[in-house]
């Protein structure tokens, strides 16, 4: 590779890593992210305390029938991934005791603040509806909306703690639910919040700042550059190395990559642009991302399956066992069991299987929110270096079909398939390394970031 080249593709790479932060700066500062940011604990059983927090009554309005219908896949309400996703997805109105104290004039974006002893509530500016909501069996008045940079809880309406709300609301009192609001700044600085907020009698509604549509679109171009960049790097790489290695394990896979590096190249364009017209898409349809984030969650901390180990590994904040984890599971589930292997069987399969994890990917990483967008800051580099271990895997997976029916490269078929399952054997010593260095890095960058 010419020294120009690796110029050229580190500094698109590079820039597109600034690209990403100044977007996000930019996204802080619309958000108001200097503003303080609070946490809603709801209780899901009535004997469940806590010392910590603001105590509050919460009503939840109906879900929308798609978010029922996730809920169901979760396992329902009985579950708490099924009752994390439900509530977060629900409008609410939060009762306050102290309301007077808590909400001022110079809050509001418009509007004024309700009169006392009536059922008149403030709106959050992204509630569905600013005029009279229909909650239990009467309406309620909405007289201000709040300013965005004074949120406490996304898609809620906030209201005074007394008799003719609660009776507007619910007036048998079965449907009012007890909660605590506690500053972000105050969890962070507690290790023992599953002590505090068992998940089994707790659910916790955060909320999430969006970014703007424009913040969103500079940041994804940030991330195509950068796996623009770092893909032509690496590729030219394969292929300086391919003319100087000549050895017989590592130099006929890097060999069969100059000779195919136009199938390679495209193999890139098409895994990486999967991902990245995913993250486009949920951009404008969010629920599935949220979903499948809740899924992960729920599995990391129930602590079962492939993702309970990895989040055990990572929540011992050990490097070494971390990175010792992802590339076991990275490379014996997510590069051996899930391309290799079918591949072997269905010559070439696994490349769907690539390409269906390049699209959850997209689903998944999506930089939608503040908190996403600030992960993904550096854990980019991870989608870059796993991806490109999942696309050589896919690589040598797709040298199946292409050694089984294509007689110049032998007269038996047989001695075809042999030949590209050793290429396999082969080629999987490049993914281990790439998925090797992936996996440090992620372990460094995911632990750096919970500290």
């Amino acid at each position: 590779m010419s020294r120009i080249w690796a110029l050229i593709c580190l500094s698109a790479a590079a820039g597109g890593v600034v690209l990403m932060v100044v977007s996000y700066r930019q996204a802080q500062d619309s958000c108001g992210s200097g503003d303080k940011r609070y946490v809603l604990y709801v209780a899901e059983k009535t004997e469940a305390k806590t010392e910590m927090g603001r105590p509050v009554t919460v009503f939840f309005l109906p879900a929308r029938k798609v978010v029922d219908e996730f809920v169901k896949i979760l396992g329902g309400t009985t579950a708490a991934a099924g009752r994390s996703f439900l509530r977060n997805h629900q409008e609410k109105v939060i009762l306050f005791p102290d309301f007077e104290q808590q909400f001022t004039a110079d809050m509001l974006v418009s509007g004024r603040l309700p009169k006392p002893g009536t059922t008149e509530v403030l709106a959050d500016p992204r509630t569905t509806d600013h005029g009279p909501i229909k909650a239990g069996d009467e309406k309620l008045s909405v007289v201000g909306v709040l300013k965005k940079t004074n949120l406490l809880q996304q898609d809620a309406y906030y209201a005074a703690d007394n008799p003719p709300q609660r009776g507007a609301l619910d007036p048998s009192g079965k449907k009012l639910i007890g909660g605590f609001i506690v500053p972000l700044e105050d969890l962070k600085l507690i290790r023992d919040i599953k002590q505090r907020f068992p998940r089994e009698q707790f659910t916790a509604i955060a909320g999430s700042q969006r970014l703007d549509r424009g913040a969103y679109y500079n940041y994804m171009i940030g991330m195509s550059l950068l796996l623009i960049g770092g893909s032509v790097l690496l590729i030219r790489s394969y292929m300086f190395a391919a003319r100087r290695i000549t050895n017989a394990w590592i130099g006929p896979p890097l060999a069969q990559i100059s000779r195919h590096w136009k199938l390679f190249s495209l193999m890139h364009v098409i895994y990486f642009g999967i991902c990245i017209i995913g993250a486009l898409i949920i951009y404008e349809k969010p629920l599935p991302q949220d979903f499948l984030l809740t899924t992960i969650s729920g599995q990391i901390e129930s602590e079962s399956g492939v993702l309970g180990v990895a989040g055990m590994a990572y929540g011992s904040r050990n490097i070494a066992l971390a990175a010792v984890t992802t590339l076991v599971i990275n490379f014996f589930v997510g590069s051996i069991l899930v391309i290799t292997l079918p591949s072997v069987i269905v010559p070439g399969i696994g490349v769907f299987m690539a390409l269906f994890r390049a699209a959850l990917w997209g689903i998944m990483m999506a930089p939608t929110s503040m908190a996403l967008a600030g992960a993904i800051r550096f854990h980019s580099v991870t989608l870059l270096l796993e991806g490109e271990g999942y696309i050589l895997a896919a690589f040598f997976a797709l040298l199946m079909p292409i050694y089984l029916f294509n007689p110049a490269e032998g007269n038996k078929l047989r001695a075809r398939y042999g030949h590209a399952l050793m290429m396999n054997v082969k080629g999987n010593i490049i993914v281990f390394i790439m998925l090797a260095v992936a996996a440090s890095y992620e372990a460094i960058e995911v632990i750096l970031q919970m500290r």
